[in-house]
């Protein structure tokens, strides 16, 4: 059985509907097609698109949550922006100028954080080192892997659970690294103000205690 084919006035055949997709308008039968909404001689079906934007538009909102970081900063200074938000936009923003310092140097800003953990509080171990710096224990692990490689720490042993410590290598690299980190932070306190900086110091040291996700083969305790 044959497919029936449908013919313009002009005699020549024309594709089916289907086949000529979403985006059809068909001058005979006033049949109107446009992202799946059908019109016809009067009566709509509106898409999905449209249903959803007007009931966004009639919600109504308990709380207004601002995105900060506007360029009008009009809005964004309102005090109910979002926190999540701001912190993140303003860690970005502090931590890419010293990224950019400890790259120049061949390193990552975690392996830099790293290795002024071993130098500043001694041998520990991977989890250790995750939870003092609020990271994964994986993540963590592949960066002491790259700085062993590099000579810059080591174990004692070759075993997951062995304390890590700070190389020679490592520490030349913290002494040539120490004195553009401390002007990089003292122009961001000059930036931020006393009492900005104070207040995120006193916040990151009230956090609670804090522990990876589990997983399997990392709690030796």
């Amino acid at each position: 059985m044959h497919a029936r084919k449908s013919y313009s006035q002009s005699g020549s055949p024309e594709r089916s509907e289907v086949a000529r997709g979403p985006w059809l308008k068909a001058a005979a039968g006033g049949l109107s097609v446009c992202e799946g909404a059908r019109t016809r001689s009067g009566s709509s079906l509106r898409s999905p698109v449209a249903e959803a934007r007007e009931s966004h538009n009639e919600l109504a909102m308990t709380r207004n949550l601002w995105l900060p970081g506007a360029i009008n900063a009009i809005g964004s200074a309102q005090s109910d922006a979002c926190v999540c938000t701001s912190l993140r936009m303003l860690s970005r923003y502090a931590s890419n100028q010293l990224d950019r310092v400890v790259a120049g140097n061949g390193i990552t800003l975690t392996e830099f954080q790293l290795m002024l953990t071993l130098w500043r509080e001694g041998p520990a171990r991977v989890l250790a080192l995750a939870r003092r710096l609020r990271l994964d224990p994986v993540p963590v692990g592949r960066s002491l892997a790259r700085l062993e490689q590099h000579g810059m720490v080591s174990r004692a042993q070759p075993w997951r659970f062995s304390p890590w410590a700070l190389e020679r290598g490592g520490a030349v690299h913290l002494e040539v690294l120490e004195p553009v980190w401390h002007s990089v932070d003292e122009r961001l306190r000059s930036e931020f103000g006393s009492e900005l900086v104070n207040a995120l110091i006193r916040a990151v040291t009230r956090l609670p205690a804090w522990f990876p996700r589990e997983r399997r083969g990392w709690f030796d305790d």
